[in-house]
Parts: C-alpha cells; sequence; structure tokens
C-alpha cells in the first residue's frame, strides 16, 4: 500500500508540473532573461491546497467539484486522509517543488532539502528514470521532451502543495519567492578537510541475490566457513531475488553509487541520472524532518552520529546483474573524481 501511495504522488506531482510547464510554453518570449543569467526566471506559484479529508483544490476550486463537471471519478487523485494527519502531526504546512533546467529543488515549510540537480547530461536521461519509477512512457517522454525546451531552460516553475493548519497554529511561512539557492559544488568541496568513510567496492550479484566480492561469493565463502567449522550466517548480505528480477526486467544490469560533498551520484547502465544534491544545511533539514516524520525511530541516533561524515565521505560502489543470454554488458560511466 506505501509503494502505490508513493506511486500516486509521484504521478500527481508529475502531472501538476507538466500542467504549470504546459502553461509556461505557451506563455510568451518577451520577458525571459539572458540565457546567460544565473538565476532562472521564477513565474508565480502554482498552489494545490489540501483539506482535512485529503480532497484537493485549486484557485479555490476541490477536485470534486471538477469531477462533478466532467463527469468524472477523480477519488483516485484524492491523497489518504491519514496522510495528511501524519504530516499535520509532523508540523509540515507546505511542501514546494521547483522545477526548471537544472533540476527539481524542494523545500519543506519554507526550507530547502536535499533536491535533484541536473546538467546538459543528466537532462538527457530524466525520461529513463521517470520510467524506472513506473511513469507510464507517454509521460516520461513529455517531461523529457519539455525538458528540452529552450523556454523551460530559463524559467523555474513552483509547484506548493498546502497542508490544513489547525486554528491557532503559525503558518509556516513559503521560501523566499525572488531566490532559488542551490548548491554551490567548489564550495562544498571545499568545505571538507579531508575524506573519511572511504570505501570502493564492486559487487557483482547472481539470479538468487548473492553477492561476489573481489572474486569471492558470499555463498562460496559460507560453505568454507562452515567445512571450517564456522557456523556464520552470511544471508543478511544477500539481495531479494524478486529485487534482482524486478531490476533486470527493467533492464537494469549495472548500477553505480558514488557520494561527494556536494551530493550523491547514481548511474544506471553507464548513463548518469540527476544528482541528489545536498549541503550541510539541507542534509539537517532532512535529518529534522525525518525526526518529525518518524520521532519514535530508533535509527534517529545513529543517523545524528553519521550526519557529519556524509559530506566528507568518500564512496563508489558499483554493483552489476547477471546479464541475460546475447545481451552485453553496459559499459560503466567514469568515476566524478576520477
Amino acid at each position: 500500500m506505501k509503494h502505490r501511495t508513493g506511486t500516486r504522488w509521484l504521478v500527481m506531482l508529475t502531472a501538476l508540473l507538466i500542467t504549470a510547464l504546459v502553461l509556461v510554453g505557451c506563455g510568451g518570449r518577451e520577458e525571459e532573461p539572458e540565457p546567460q543569467a544565473k538565476t532562472p526566471l521564477l513565474m508565480p506559484r502554482f498552489t494545490v491546497s489540501l483539506n482535512d479529508a485529503g480532497v484537493p483544490s485549486v484557485l479555490g476550486l476541490s477536485l470534486d467539484s471538477v469531477g462533478r463537471l466532467l463527469r468524472q471519478d477523480v477519488s483516485g487523485m484524492k491523497v489518504d486522509p491519514a496522510t495528511v494527519q501524519m504530516l499535520k502531526d509532523a508540523g509540515i504546512q507546505n511542501i514546494e517543488a521547483v522545477a526548471s533546467a537544472e533540476g527539481l529543488y524542494l523545500y519543506v515549510n519554507g526550507q530547502p532539502v536535499p533536491y535533484l540537480a541536473l546538467d546538459e547530461e543528466t537532462r538527457a536521461n530524466v525520461g529513463d528514470l521517470l520510467k524506472l519509477a513506473g511513469v507510464q512512457d507517454s509521460t516520461s517522454n513529455l517531461v523529457q521532451n519539455l525538458l528540452n525546451n529552450n523556454v523551460l531552460s530559463r524559467v523555474g516553475v513552483p509547484v506548493v502543495i498546502k497542508l490544513p493548519v489547525d486554528a491557532g497554529v503559525e503558518e509556516a511561512a513559503l521560501r523566499d519567492s525572488k531566490s532559488l539557492p542551490r548548491v554551490d559544488t567548489d564550495q562544498a568541496r571545499s568545505s571538507v578537510a579531508e575524506k573519511v568513510l572511504m570505501l570502493h567496492l564492486d559487487v557483482a550479484l547472481d539470479d538468487q541475490g548473492a553477492p561476489t566480492i573481489a572474486g569471492t561469493s558470499m555463498t562460496d565463502l559460507q560453505g568454507a566457513l562452515a567445512e571450517a567449522g564456522l557456523a556464520a550466517d552470511l544471508s543478511s548480505v544477500k539481495i531479494d531475488p524478486a529485487m534482482v528480477a524486478s531490476l533486470k526486467a527493467a533492464n537494469v544490469l549495472l548500477l553505480q553509487v558514488e557520494t561527494e560533498p556536494e551530493g550523491l551520484y547514481l548511474n544506471v547502465n553507464g548513463k548518469r541520472l540527476p544528482r541528489v544534491a545536498w549541503d550541510e544545511e539541507r542534509l539537517n533539514n532532512a535529518l529534522k524532518l525525518y525526526s518529525s516524520l518518524e520521532p519514535d525511530s530508533p535509527y534517529i541516533p545513529l543517523l545524528q552520529f553519521f550526519l557529519p561524515y556524509i559530506q566528507p565521505a568518500d564512496v563508489e560502489l558499483g554493483v552489476s546483474l547477471p546479464v541475460p543470454a546475447g545481451q552485453e554488458a553496459p559499459a560503466a560511466a567514469p568515476w566524478v573524481t576520477d
């Protein structure tokens, strides 16, 4: 159920962004900034308000009213009231996404959190990412085309989801509408004196999810330990075979994960996907957000301990999956800092 809810939210956000982007694309070009402008022209916010029942409304017109006018069942676009209440309990009053050619910037209660950063290379691969996330091909292709649009490359389109606020509760501010701060790669790297938590590792998975590291299979290692009289159980390091099958069905044969002070880089089949951009402020806000959503989580102390080590971490992890017969293994992408 959580997976379906997450997919529905992704589809809803994608639909809202497409609507806003189409409006931008249909607009005039007189107010376009010069191509060398560092900050995109920020369009007026497109705001969606939710009530306690999870019914969205735009410009005061509820989705139920739209459905009755169009004689369409729009109940699937409603948000579970339990989800609305969970967000309210966590103190979340607004969520904002700003779509531009440079990324999908995210804010919660006006505070920046890690976001998806784009450049010329990764923009070309956004459609593939959406397809992997379960978005229909037609929708993925439309988003891809919009990202390649010359108008969109110069503007930012903000979409705000506002949650109900109880009487007597002070309303949280939104992001400053005149600015769009982003992670500065040079500044993030210069803030790290030295790398810590170094991990450079290549892992090969078989169809059963058993990993092979440095030429040694965990299955063979466990057998050798058993012969030596050591009853070690290494089953916990195996990946669910269903997940392996799902990745292969999506033609994902090679995953590369790399951490840098400015964020998390992910490559699929040698193609670089949008970076999860972070800095100290955004990481701190992300932990505060998680702590608000999951106040009883046993992982909070562990996350608090590791938080200062995320930016200095030096991780290069490659995971390869079995290549189907008759198909060539994809070539790995170069690591960012190599």
